[in-house]
């Protein structure tokens, strides 16, 4: 899968989120930028809906992030985030969750490269 830029994990915050909202609005002509995060760890992981994948994903510098893969329950990126155990490259869009009210950061896992 192509992607728009390498990033490293610490690059994500409010502040970047809002900055590459400024470049939409995103659609057939301007697609939402991926990106690729190198060397993650998967340190949690909830199936929900038995189709969607949250996982939570930790850095080497130690920054955990949260991230979700829809509609990947049967296919092999679904298969490694629940059982690979090594480091992986997730290629993913940046987007802001709100859930109850509560806005957070996460990825939206597009690929992953092992």
């Amino acid at each position: 899968m192509k992607y728009d830029l390498e990033l490293s994990s610490s690059s994500i915050n409010t502040s970047f989120v809002e900055d590459v909202n400024r470049l939409g609005p995103f659609g057939n002509s301007n697609p939402l930028p991926i990106f690729l995060f190198k060397n993650l760890k998967i340190i949690k992981t909830l199936i929900l809906d038995k189709k969607h994948i949250s996982v939570i994903l930790k850095s080497s510098t130690g920054r955990s992030i949260k991230a979700i893969c829809f509609n990947c329950m049967i296919s092999n990126v679904g298969k490694y985030l629940t059982t690979y155990k090594k480091n992986i490259n997730v290629i993913a869009q940046i987007q802001e969750n709100i859930w109850n009210n509560k806005k957070s950061t996460q990825l939206n896992i597009k690929d992953i490269l092992i």
